[in-house]
């Protein structure tokens, strides 16, 4: 089998001490390091019995706390099974019961392996199952895939020459192998392009590892204007492979990709896995990749029991890897028994059916949602306003009688489909003194490309200000800290430091990334817009590529900074502009404005998933917003209208989705920027009576 993109063989590492050993440990099969030469392949098995009056099904404890599906799903856990679990139908009790069940019917713990997507996930389950068996299953295995596969590899990894004393890199530790990797390459090269981060690079050899395709395809899929740049970059990630491979380490993707070349490759120790773990239980298999799915698939070709959890209605990771057919392969395979969850216990019957009415479109498995909670009366809201500004203007005012009514700040909760879609609001909440916590990423005004911008906004009210010119120095290409600080000697000398910048005309190495460093100053010097200034800086071709070779999320980005032109062109002027987002700043940073019981929470939609709020607003439900200007343009509108329906069905108590009927294009700020959202949206089809709307005016 050949082996994935950028990862060479482990036996084609030097032949350091430790692989001399894994070599020849895999020649002589007889040999005592060799892991599979442990237990004879030709040994019987005895089985113990259950324990007396341990039956086939679920004990009165397990019936009195399940509904008929929760317990058909329990007690059919055997073989292969797929519980198909909606949002809000118990699948952590469920798996938790489906445990307990297993354990009660004299199922070791040991032959139990639980798979989860996080480390608390797997420890709040064991907990609870530990609880309700009343047993204790310290040696059952629960954790995350890559957790588990570091445990395969540790034992098993010689036999595919991995040596089991591998290390592990951690994030910033595959950064720099990486860079190494990158710098043995430019060494050579006298004209050496501007090249994506480590960080980056690394992300796409695993991605092109995990989903088996090449490094050069993922690059150019992430961003296309790396065309002329993709043969050096899978020469990185080459180099980056044999590196780790020198030095006996693995990354995260390592540990997948091996485990599932271990498995396919040798049939004794895919045997013994599927002899030692009888019971395999996989939670949210939506969001495996095609790795993944492989390891589990085929543990369960060896006879071992496979019991998945998944709603493919969740599946939003395909960016990283995920596969939504995943599910329905799985349902199709031969012997596959389907156990659905369709009551929600989350939210109340007027949220659920809107969930029901915009579930996205195929539904393969026929699903019908079902609310248990009786009916509040209150029906999900559109909110139609006319700007962005008008939204968040009417999300704190909202927040606030919500808390006013009883509600305590941290019941509530805004999503969105993108960080920047939360800026007027961040700000709006600022100014209200509301405390707000967020789970998308860096606040508003602490983002790096936010603060670049910023940079020559400072550095033009103020040409004292050194720090902003150091900043604004190391954007530009081969201009380090060392050269920055020479240059703001020069100009920080003169009486005008804008107008020496804009008069630099540099030689030697740093020369070309000056040279558009004073062609940059120059033009924010004729200005004291601070909207033209930082639609100057983020138009520009070089901070442009800047942003696209160091941060994945570069639309993202870029969208972040067309909303802070906004924020800029409503702003009488320079100081005032600078003074809001400073005091904006400092209230966001002040821990003791109100306390904890104040934090409203902020958050995108991909990070909610798994959470619930009483009360969720929803932003800028248009497209080009949500569903996002890309997918729209491109009709990739599937994983938008799941992402859709994870948003909804966070909300317990309250909904309300907002609908600001005019925004503005990246990049323009005049009047006719103005333009009237079009298209067929996620609140365009007829809702009838599920939902109420508001004209905010």
């Amino acid at each position: 089998m050949s082996t994935a993109p950028g990862y060479p063989r482990w036996q084609t590492a030097p032949p350091t001490a430790p692989h001399i050993e894994a070599q020849k440990a895999v020649r002589d099969a007889r040999s005592p390091r060799d892991p599979l030469a442990a237990e004879p392949s030709r040994r019987r098995v005895y089985r113990l019995r259950p324990p007396d009056g341990a039956g086939r099904g679920a004990s009165e404890r397990l019936r009195a706390m399940l509904d008929e599906e929760q317990l058909a799903a329990v007690e059919g856990a055997r073989g292969r099974a797929l519980v198909l679990a909606s949002a809000g139908s118990g699948k952590t009790r469920t798996i938790v019961a489906t445990v307990a069940h297993l354990i009660e019917t004299g199922v070791p713990p040991e032959e139990i392996l639980l798979v989860t997507f996080t480390r608390r996930a797997a420890r709040e389950m064991t907990d609870r199952a530990e609880r309700l068996a009343g047993a204790d299953l310290s040696r059952m295995t629960a954790g995350t895939f890559h957790s588990v596969c570091r445990r395969i590899l540790r034992r098993y990894g010689p036999v595919v020459g991995v040596p089991s004393s591998f290390s592990i890199l951690d994030a910033e530790d595959q950064a720099e192998v990486a860079a190494m990797a990158r710098d043995a390459i430019l060494a050579g090269m006298t004209e050496r392009p501007a090249l994506p981060k480590p960080q980056a690079i690394v992300g796409w050899a695993s991605l092109a590892a995990e989903s088996g395709r090449g490094v050069g395809e993922v690059v150019l899929a992430a961003n296309p204007r790396l065309g002329d740049r993709v043969a050096i970059i899978e020469a990185i990630a080459a180099g980056y492979a044999e590196r780790k491979a020198a030095m006996a380490a693995l990354d995260y993707a390592d540990l997948l990709v091996l485990v599932a070349r271990l498995l396919d490759e040798q049939p004794r120790v895919r045997a013994r896995l599927a002899a030692t773990h009888r019971w395999v239980l996989v939670d949210e298999l939506h969001d495996v990749n095609p790795v993944q799915a492989r390891i589990v698939e085929s543990l369960a070709a060896e006879g071992a029991n496979l019991i998945a959890v998944a709603d493919p209605d969740q599946s939003i990771y395909s960016w990283r890897g995920a596969d939504p057919g995943v599910v329905t392969r799985f349902a199709d395979a031969a012997g596959t028994r389907v156990f659905p969850l369709q009551t929600n216990y989350r939210s109340t019957p007027e949220v659920v059916a809107l969930a029901q009415a915009t579930l996205p479109a195929g539904n393969p498995f026929g699903k019908r949602l079902r609310a248990r909670r009786p009916a509040s009366g209150d029906a999900p809201v559109i909110a139609h306003l006319a700007t962005v500004q008008d939204e968040a203007r009417f999300v704190v005012q909202r927040i606030a009688d919500c808390i006013t009514e009883g509600r305590a700040p941290g019941d509530i909760a805004v999503l969105y489909r993108a960080h920047h879609h939360s800026v007027d609001l961040q700000l709006a909440l600022a100014q209200a003194g509301v405390e707000f916590e967020l789970f998308s990423g860096a606040r508003f005004v602490e983002s790096a490309h936010v603060k670049d911008a910023m940079a020559f906004c400072r550095l033009r009210h103020n040409p004292r200000d050194e720090l902003a010119w150091h900043r604004a120095l190391r954007l530009f290409d081969r201009v380090g800290a060392a050269t920055a600080a020479k240059v703001w000697e020069r100009i920080g000398a003169e009486p005008d430091p804008l107008a020496a910048a804009a008069a630099l005309r540099p030689a030697g190495a740093a020369g070309s990334g000056l040279r558009r460093f004073a062609e940059t100053i120059a033009a924010v010097a004729a200005t004291t817009r601070p909207d033209e200034i930082v639609l100057h800086v983020a138009r520009a071709d070089w901070y442009r590529d800047h942003l696209q070779r160091t941060y994945p999320n570069w639309r993202d980005r870029e969208g972040d900074l067309a909303r802070l032109a906004e924020l800029a062109a409503r702003a009488p002027g320079l100081d005032r502009f600078l003074g809001d987002l400073q005091l904006a700043e400092r209230l966001e940073a002040d821990e003791d404005v109100s306390g904890p019981a104040r934090r409203v929470a902020l958050s995108s939609v991909h990070q909610a998933k798994g959470l619930e709020w009483p009360v969720v607003f929803v932003l800028q439900v248009e497209p080009g917003s949500f569903p996002s200007g890309w997918a729209v343009s491109e009709g990739n509108l599937d994983e938008e209208e799941r992402l859709f329906y994870v948003a909804v069905t966070r909300a317990a108590d309250e909904l309300y989705l907002c609908r600001p009927i005019a925004a503005r294009r990246p990049w323009d700020t005049g009047a006719d920027a103005m333009v009237l959202n079009s298209g067929q949206g996620f609140l365009d089809r007829d809702l009838g009576d599920l939902v109420e709307e508001w004209s905010v005016r």
